[in-house]
């Protein structure tokens, strides 16, 4: 295992590129409606922290990655929502899950902008 991280990370410092877009990538899905429960976000970005604590790639740009991709993720998940609007009820997983649903609906009801 600790010759994998170490090949891991030997590849992120020669390509550092790649690790912020994959950074970015992981920010959006994780926050993106229905995959963010899936794809395993959490522990790919402590990854992340620890190719940081490295100095495999630097803090700032990763931030900047991962914020922009939380944004572009939220983003997403709105405009589907807003283009399908009470649709989204029809569809999996809401569908199957409505109860869910109506909580989500309470609690941006409840909180408003900062839900």
């Amino acid at each position: 295992m600790e010759a994998l991280f170490h090949d891991i990370l030997d590849w992120v410092t020669l390509h550092p590129g790649f690790a912020y877009i994959t950074v970015f990538l992981v920010a959006m899905t994780e926050s993106t409606a229905v995959i963010g429960v899936i794809v395993p976000g959490v522990v790919l970005l402590i990854g992340t922290g620890a190719l940081i604590t490295t100095d495999a790639i630097a803090f700032w740009p990763a931030f900047a990655a991962a914020v922009a991709g939380a944004i572009a993720g939220d983003g997403l998940s709105y405009s589907v929502g807003r283009r399908f609007n009470d649709r989204l009820r029809t569809l999996w997983p809401f569908s199957r899950y409505p109860e869910q649903l109506e909580r989500g609906v309470a609690f941006f009801d409840r909180y408003g902008a900062w839900s």
